[in-house]
C-alpha cells in the first residue's frame, strides 16, 4: 500500500467517501464528464480526442459556472483534457501546463488566490500529475516501496500492451527490441515493480498535498473553503481481473478517491455510492451557485453530508468502449455488446475481480442487467 500520511491526515478530519465511481476510464473523456455534469452517453465523449464544445455547445463547464457567478476562479496542472479542446473562458488564472510533477506551480498560484479581494469567493484547482506514466519517484519514495514488498497478490494474469511496459517503466525493456503495440506478458519482476512504482509515486503525491494544505492554512485560504481530494481521471488496474492499465469496467480502473472538507460537517465515512458526474451539482447546492444552462445528469449528493448513512444509490454505471457496467453493492456486472459476452464478479469476496461467477449467478444477472438496460435515472437516490 501507498505510504500517505498527509492524505490520511486529511480524511480523518473530512468526509472520506468509500465508493465512487468516475463514469468512464479514460482521461479526457471522463474530465469531461466531471466539468459538464454530463455522462459520456449524453455528450458521446467517449475518447481522448472528441471535442466536447461541438458536442455540447450549450453546456457551461463547472469553473465557468462559478466565474459567472462572482468568483475568481484558478487552475493549475491538468483539469481538463486539452485533447478534447479548452475550457470555455473559465478561468481568470491559468497555469497551461498540464503535467505538473512538482508542487511550485500549486502553491504560487494559491499565492496569487492570496493577493485578491479576500472578500471575493474563489475556485481554484490544482492539478498534479502522479501516479500517472511514467513512473519515476523520488529516492525517498522508491525506497519506502520496494518490489519485493508488494503486498498485494499480482494475480494470474500479466498480459499487456508492450508500449504500456515501455511508458511506465521505462527501464524495463528496451524500445527496439518489441513490437510497443503488440501483445505481451509482464514478468513477475516487471509486475511487482509496477505496483511499488504506483505506490510511489502516490507517496509522492502524498508529499505534494500536504504542501498544499500547508501553503493554504498559511494563508488564510482555509476558512469557510469546501476543500476536495480526488482523482480527475480513474483508478489503474494492477493485476486485477488480469488487467493492467485503465480502459477496462472493473473496479480497480473506476473507483476513484473522494475526500471532502466542508465548514461546518463532522468527519465521517460515507459508503454509499456515488459517481463523479455528482460533483458539478453537489458543488452549485453546497455553495448556492445556481444551475448551468444543461440539464446535469449527476445527483447532487450534499445530502450525504448531513447524514451520511442514510441510503443513497442502489448501483453505479461505468462504460468503457462497447463495453457497460452496473455496479450495486456487492456485485459487478460487465456486459460486452460488440462480442456479446457477460461477465459477473463479487466486489466482496473477489476484490481483485479475478473469478468470474456469471455462469453461476444468473438470477443475479439478470437483476442487474435489467438495471443495466433502465439506465442510471432507475438507480437514483429517492
Amino acid at each position: 500500500a501507498a505510504i500517505t500520511p498527509r492524505i490520511d491526515a486529511f480524511a480523518a478530519e473530512s468526509v472520506l467517501f468509500e465508493r465512487c465511481y468516475c463514469q468512464i476510464a479514460i482521461c479526457g473523456a471522463s474530465r469531461t464528464s466531471i466539468l459538464t455534469g454530463l455522462r459520456p452517453e449524453t455528450t458521446g465523449v467517449v475518447g481522448n480526442d472528441d471535442q466536447w464544445r461541438e458536442a455540447v455547445p450549450d453546456a457551461v463547464s463547472l469553473p465557468r459556472q462559478f466565474r459567472d457567478a462572482g468568483y475568481r476562479t484558478f487552475a493549475s496542472g491538468k483539469i481538463n483534457d486539452p485533447r478534447n479542446g479548452d475550457l470555455d473562458d473559465a478561468w481568470d488564472d491559468q497555469d497551461e501546463r498540464s503535467g505538473v510533477d512538482s508542487a511550485e506551480p500549486a502553491l504560487a498560484l494559491l499565492d496569487r488566490v492570496a493577493e485578491g479581494d479576500s472578500g471575493e469567493p474563489f475556485f481554484a484547482a490544482l492539478g498534479f500529475d502522479q501516479p500517472h506514466c511514467p513512473w519515476t519517484p523520488t529516492p525517498e519514495a522508491a525506497a519506502a516501496h520496494p518490489p519485493d514488498s508488494a503486498e498485494r497478490s499480482i494475480g494470474p494474469g500479466r498480459e499487456t500492451r508492450a508500449g504500456w511496459i515501455n511508458r511506465c517503466l521505462p527501464d524495463a525493456r528496451d524500445d527496439d527490441a518489441a513490437d510497443l503495440t503488440a501483445i505481451t506478458e509482464l514478468t513477475e519482476d516487471e509486475a511487482r515493480a509496477a505496483v511499488s512504482g504506483y505506490a510511489a509515486s502516490i507517496t509522492d503525491l502524498d508529499a505534494m498535498v500536504g504542501a498544499v494544505l500547508d501553503r493554504a492554512g498559511e494563508l488564510g485560504l482555509l476558512e469557510n473553503t469546501i476543500v476536495i481530494f480526488w482523482s480527475g481521471d480513474h483508478g489503474f488496474s494492477l493485476g486485477d481481473g488480469g488487467a493492467w492499465g485503465k480502459w477496462t469496467n472493473y473496479d480497480s480502473a473506476t473507483r476513484i478517491p473522494l475526500i471532502m472538507q466542508v465548514p461546518g460537517t463532522p468527519a465521517a465515512r460515507v459508503e454509499g455510492m456515488v459517481e463523479a458526474v455528482d460533483m458539478y451539482p453537489t458543488l452549485l447546492e453546497l455553495t448556492g451557485v445556481g444551475l448551468p444552462a444543461q440539464q446535469l445528469d449527476g445527483v447532487s449528493f450534499a445530502p450525504l453530508l448531513a447524514e451520511p448513512e442514510q441510503p443513497w444509490r442502489s448501483a453505479v454505471f461505468t462504460r468503457y468502449g462497447w463495453s457497460r457496467s452496473v455496479k450495486d453493492e456487492r456485485y459487478n456486472l460487465i456486459v460486452d455488446d460488440w462480442s456479446g459476452t457477460t461477465s459477473l464478479f463479487d466486489r466482496v469476496d473477489d476484490p481483485q475481480e479475478l473469478s468470474d461467477i456469471a455462469a453461476e449467478q444468473p438470477e443475479v444477472v439478470a437483476r442487474l442487467r435489467a438495471v443495466l438496460d433502465a439506465g442510471p435515472g432507475s438507480a437514483d437516490p429517492r
